[in-house]
Protein backbone atom coordinates (compact mmCIF):
# COMPACT_ATOMS: atom_id res chain seq x y z
CA UNK A 1 0.00 0.00 0.00
CA UNK A 2 2.86 2.40 0.71
CA UNK A 3 3.99 2.23 -2.92
CA UNK A 4 0.44 3.00 -4.05
CA UNK A 5 0.11 5.89 -1.63
CA UNK A 6 3.31 7.36 -3.09
CA UNK A 7 2.01 6.99 -6.64
CA UNK A 8 -1.49 8.28 -5.85
CA UNK A 9 -0.08 11.12 -3.75
CA UNK A 10 2.09 12.26 -6.64
CA UNK A 11 -0.89 12.05 -9.01
CA UNK A 12 -3.07 14.05 -6.59
CA UNK A 13 -0.37 16.72 -6.25
CA UNK A 14 0.14 16.94 -10.01
CA UNK A 15 -3.60 17.14 -10.64
CA UNK A 16 -3.88 19.79 -7.94
CA UNK A 17 -1.29 21.94 -9.70
CA UNK A 18 -3.05 21.48 -13.04
CA UNK A 19 -6.46 22.23 -11.52
CA UNK A 20 -5.07 25.33 -9.81
CA UNK A 21 -3.62 26.64 -13.06
CA UNK A 22 -6.83 25.92 -15.00
CA UNK A 23 -8.87 27.61 -12.30
CA UNK A 24 -6.71 30.71 -12.28
CA UNK A 25 -6.17 31.08 -16.02
CA UNK A 26 -9.35 29.65 -17.53
CA UNK A 27 -12.23 29.34 -15.09
CA UNK A 28 -11.84 32.35 -12.83
CA UNK A 29 -13.73 34.69 -15.16
CA UNK A 30 -16.46 32.10 -15.77
CA UNK A 31 -17.24 31.15 -12.16
CA UNK A 32 -19.13 33.06 -9.49
CA UNK A 33 -17.19 34.16 -6.42
CA UNK A 34 -18.80 31.34 -4.41
CA UNK A 35 -18.03 28.72 -7.04
CA UNK A 36 -14.45 29.90 -7.41
CA UNK A 37 -13.93 29.72 -3.63
CA UNK A 38 -15.25 26.13 -3.63
CA UNK A 39 -12.98 25.32 -6.57
CA UNK A 40 -9.95 26.71 -4.72
CA UNK A 41 -10.85 24.67 -1.63
CA UNK A 42 -10.98 21.51 -3.74
CA UNK A 43 -7.56 22.31 -5.23
CA UNK A 44 -6.05 22.98 -1.80
CA UNK A 45 -7.35 19.70 -0.39
CA UNK A 46 -6.10 17.81 -3.44
CA UNK A 47 -2.63 19.28 -2.99
CA UNK A 48 -2.53 18.85 0.81
CA UNK A 49 -3.61 15.25 0.75
CA UNK A 50 -1.32 14.46 -2.18
CA UNK A 51 1.67 15.65 -0.18
CA UNK A 52 0.33 13.88 2.91
CA UNK A 53 0.06 10.59 1.05
CA UNK A 54 3.62 10.93 -0.23
CA UNK A 55 4.89 11.59 3.30
CA UNK A 56 2.90 8.73 4.81
CA UNK A 57 3.89 6.35 2.01
CA UNK A 58 7.55 7.25 2.54
CA UNK A 59 7.30 6.63 6.27
CA UNK A 60 5.45 3.35 5.74
CA UNK A 61 8.05 2.08 3.28
CA UNK A 62 10.72 2.54 5.95
CA UNK A 63 8.82 1.37 9.05
CA UNK A 64 6.22 -1.01 7.66
CA UNK A 65 2.48 -0.67 7.85
CA UNK A 66 -0.30 -2.29 9.83
CA UNK A 67 -3.75 -3.16 8.56
CA UNK A 68 -5.12 -0.11 10.39
CA UNK A 69 -2.53 2.10 8.68
CA UNK A 70 -3.55 0.71 5.29
CA UNK A 71 -7.20 1.47 6.02
CA UNK A 72 -6.25 5.02 6.95
CA UNK A 73 -4.32 5.50 3.70
CA UNK A 74 -7.17 4.05 1.63
CA UNK A 75 -9.63 6.34 3.42
CA UNK A 76 -7.54 9.39 2.55
CA UNK A 77 -7.48 8.39 -1.11
CA UNK A 78 -11.24 7.80 -1.30
CA UNK A 79 -12.06 10.80 0.90
CA UNK A 80 -9.95 13.13 -1.25
CA UNK A 81 -11.58 11.82 -4.41
CA UNK A 82 -15.06 12.35 -2.95
CA UNK A 83 -14.34 15.75 -1.39
CA UNK A 84 -12.24 17.38 -4.10
CA UNK A 85 -14.01 15.56 -6.92
CA UNK A 86 -17.38 16.58 -5.55
CA UNK A 87 -16.45 20.25 -5.30
CA UNK A 88 -14.77 20.25 -8.71
CA UNK A 89 -17.75 18.53 -10.32
CA UNK A 90 -20.12 21.02 -8.75
CA UNK A 91 -18.14 24.10 -9.75
CA UNK A 92 -17.37 23.02 -13.31
CA UNK A 93 -20.60 21.24 -14.26
CA UNK A 94 -23.06 22.34 -11.56
CA UNK A 95 -23.72 18.70 -10.67
CA UNK A 96 -25.78 18.71 -7.50
CA UNK A 97 -25.05 15.02 -6.98
CA UNK A 98 -21.33 15.77 -7.01
CA UNK A 99 -21.78 18.42 -4.32
CA UNK A 100 -23.41 15.81 -2.08
CA UNK A 101 -20.23 13.76 -2.22
CA UNK A 102 -18.12 16.49 -0.61
CA UNK A 103 -19.44 16.12 2.97
CA UNK A 104 -19.03 12.34 2.79
CA UNK A 105 -15.47 12.80 1.55
CA UNK A 106 -14.70 15.33 4.27
CA UNK A 107 -16.04 13.03 6.96
CA UNK A 108 -14.01 10.14 5.56
CA UNK A 109 -10.89 12.33 5.56
CA UNK A 110 -11.38 13.23 9.22
CA UNK A 111 -11.94 9.59 10.20
CA UNK A 112 -8.97 8.46 8.11
CA UNK A 113 -6.56 10.89 9.74
CA UNK A 114 -7.73 9.73 13.17
CA UNK A 115 -7.33 6.11 12.03
CA UNK A 116 -3.76 6.85 10.97
CA UNK A 117 -3.05 8.52 14.31
CA UNK A 118 -4.34 5.45 16.12
CA UNK A 119 -2.28 3.13 13.89
CA UNK A 120 0.87 5.13 14.56
CA UNK A 121 0.12 5.25 18.30
CA UNK A 122 -0.42 1.48 18.43
CA UNK A 123 2.77 0.81 16.47
CA UNK A 124 4.70 2.98 18.91
CA UNK A 125 3.30 1.04 21.88
CA UNK A 126 4.32 -2.29 20.34
CA UNK A 127 7.89 -1.10 19.98
CA UNK A 128 8.44 -0.80 23.74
Amino acid sequence: MSRWSLIIGCIFAGCGIIAGAVGTHVLRAQLTVESYAAYQTAVEYLLMHGVGLVALGSAASVRGESRLFKWGLAGIVVGTLLFSGGLLGWTIRAWDLALRCAPMGGTLLILSWFTLALAIFRARLRRF
